[in-house]
């Protein structure tokens, strides 16, 4: 069987046998694949910290913030099951002025194996962004036990995902 339609028509409407057996005939493309409404393209900033895009999906489920930093505390203590984590307490100021209290138990994982030169890094980059006023983004993904932080230094931003989980 040929397809008699012209460029630019549309392919001839489906019997009901057809409907009822949808391999009884070749379909184009448009007649095999269900209408699937585009994504938006990515946005500038719509990227992890490795480059990679990430899924509107997931995105979505992101509470990304801005924050100056007021003060913070931490400590390196054992989670209860024989390894050392990093408690983070974070009290912060949002754009409008609002006080936020954060507190986080941030682990080891794969990218950041040392846990001392990762307390380093984040306890730096929030010195740095108290001392200057500057503004240090969160984006906390529970679902997945991790956080995401932009942290200001002298050299510029510094973009990190850590294994964490909020308290």
């Amino acid at each position: 069987m040929t397809d008699t339609t012209s460029p630019g028509s549309q392919p001839p409407a489906l019997t009901e046998f057809e409907q009822r057996r949808p391999f009884s005939r070749p379909r184009t493309i448009m007649e095999r694949a269900p209408a699937v409404p585009q994504a938006p393209a990515p946005k500038a900033g719509a990227k992890d910290v490795e480059g990679q895009y990430i899924p509107l999906s997931l995105r979505r489920m992101e509470s990304v913030a801005k924050y100056k930093v007021v003060q913070f505390a931490h400590v390196i203590k054992d989670n209860g099951n024989g390894y050392d984590n990093l408690y983070l307490s974070l009290t912060l100021q949002n754009s409008a002025g609002n006080s936020a209290n954060r507190e986080y138990r941030i682990a080891r994982d794969d990218v950041w194996t040392d846990l001392q030169a990762l307390t380093h890094t984040i306890i730096d980059g929030l010195t740095f962004a108290k001392q200057t006023g500057s503004w240090i983004e969160l984006s906390d993904f529970e679902a997945r036990t991790y956080l995401s932080l932009v942290l200001p230094s002298a050299a510029g931003k510094k973009n990190m995902r850590v294994t964490a989980e909020k308290l």
